[in-house]
């Protein structure tokens, strides 16, 4: 079974530092990375003249495809081109997991998973604004309708592919470095400014123009999907931006029967057109930011909703000389005396008590005292082992009847008074405690058969689990 480590903060912590928990591991990024090129080379190979191969699928765009020219109006060629960059997905998923060792869960968002209802919300909001920006500059631009044969299985390919197409970029070029440079760089701003430089960088020249203007155009895309992955505390708001602005575009161009969308080496822009994408991104951003701010998208990880670590992992991290204090509680006692971690005779508070605050009574496992006359008795909670139930009459009412077997130490019997009205007064039985008075009325409970005696540790390891002593 893949047990992964629990490399989530111990406290609230942004969308980019995920992955900087106390187990974290310097070398799991290039692990990642090292996993994930090979695998993505071979299944994009794969895809690609698998496709191409095929008789049926050989089109003159297709052969031009082979010698770099691209026509999205093809079908064939649009789906190579879509397919090379979706089998980015599972490359990742595979690097993450055993490579950087982290929940797909988190690397999606700070809950542990895809929100698809936000996906959902972000895609409402982007898709129109982006139609209202793009389409009236085609129509400025003197472009006429002139769909070809295959306008109604372009429209279905580009509805089913470019959501993946755009997911796949967002997750590899965008998450990958945000949660690389948040485990490595310590701080909150610097990892983030770090993290957003290298995906712009990277994500700019992957296009292949050199052209200034696109190079300024696609990095000023690459700012605003980071800063909607920390706003809003996951992939969802920008996947569904990248993935609208292409949609719109595609859509555009299978009805103009025009493919000049794909950036390539020969691509230029003109300042206008710079400033045009800024206005129209900055104004979406604002848009989806809003959005999250008023339907209080979660954008910080909650420490208390990562799942805990299970008995496999902890006795596996703790023969390598691992042990996770936090997670304490899980790890059987007689494990943690063996190694040293909790002394033999240390006595371990029973459940009922580990909330009680020593800021009231003397006694630190008491929180209240009732007002019984003469018997002062813990109120509200389990009594301390070793008070048996007292014998004769009725229970005095706010008296709990206590519980257990021996006496924990540091909680003396009662001392002194007479026994509150309703408990008759009861001998004391051969074998009371020497060390303490007892109590009028209080006899001496014997342990019951196998009950744990002061210093015994009553802990059991389980069987089912590996635990190295």
């Amino acid at each position: 079974m893949l047990h992964l480590p629990q490399i989530q903060p111990r406290e609230p912590a942004e969308y980019h530092k995920l992955s900087s928990g106390p187990d974290k591991r310097w070398y799991r990024p290039l692990v990642a990375v090292a996993i994930f090129l090979p695998l993505y080379l071979i299944l994009s190979v794969v895809v690609v003249f698998g496709i191409m191969l095929v008789p049926s699928m050989q089109t003159p765009a297709s052969q031009d495809l082979l010698i770099g020219a691209i026509d999205t109006t093809d079908p064939v060629v649009f789906s190579v081109l879509m397919l090379s960059l979706i089998v980015m997905i599972p490359s990742l998923f595979v690097a993450i997991v055993f490579g950087a060792r982290m929940g797909l869960g988190y690397f999606l968002s700070v809950e542990g998973r895809m929100r698809w209802g936000w996906l959902g919300i972000s895609f409402a909001i982007a898709l129109p604004l982006f139609a209202l920006f793009i389409v009236p500059l085609f129509m400025l631009d003197g472009a006429e309708i002139n769909p070809g044969g295959n306008l109604a299985l372009m429209l279905v390919l580009i509805v089913l592919m470019v959501p993946f197409q755009s997911a796949a970029e967002e997750l590899a070029l965008r998450a990958g470095f945000l949660q690389m440079f948040g485990s490595w760089i310590p701080g909150r701003w610097p990892s983030l400014i770090l993290g957003a430089l290298a995906s712009a960088t990277v994500f700019s020249l992957l296009h292949g123009s050199l052209d200034i203007w696109i190079l300024a155009d696609l990095a000023f895309f690459s700012v605003c999907a980071v800063f909607l992955m920390w706003y809003t505390g996951g992939v969802e708001a920008a996947i569904a931006m990248h993935a609208s602005n292409n949609l719109v575009i595609f859509i555009v161009e299978a009805f103009l029967g025009t493919s000049n969308s794909v950036i390539d080496s020969e691509t230029t822009s003109t300042p206008l057109s710079f400033l045009i994408s800024m206005v129209t991104m900055g104004t979406i951003t604002a848009a989806l930011s809003f959005a999250a701010y008023k339907l209080k998208i979660t954008r910080r990880h909650d420490p208390a909703k990562t799942p805990k670590p299970d008995s496999a992992y902890l006795a596996k991290e703790l023969s390598k000389g691992r042990f996770y204090k936090e997670w304490e509680a899980l790890y059987p006692r007689g494990v943690l005396v063996a190694h040293g971690l909790v002394l033999a005779n240390q006595y371990a508070p029973m459940p009922a008590y580990t909330a009680m605050q020593a800021t009231g009574p003397a006694d630190p496992y008491v929180t209240d005292y009732t007002s019984t006359p003469g018997y002062p008795m813990p109120q509200g909670s389990m009594p301390a082992p070793g008070y048996a139930t007292p014998q004769g009459n009725a229970q005095v009412q706010g008296y709990p009847t206590p519980q257990g077997n021996a006496q924990v130490p540091g909680y003396p019997a009662p001392q002194g008074n007479p026994p509150a009205p309703g408990y008759p007064y009861a001998e004391p039985q051969a074998g009371a405690p020497q060390e303490d008075t007892q109590a009028p009325g209080y006899p001496y409970a014997e342990p019951q058969a196998g009950a744990p005696t002061e210093n015994e540790d009553s802990s059991k390891d389980d069987s089912s689990t590996p635990w190295t002593i």
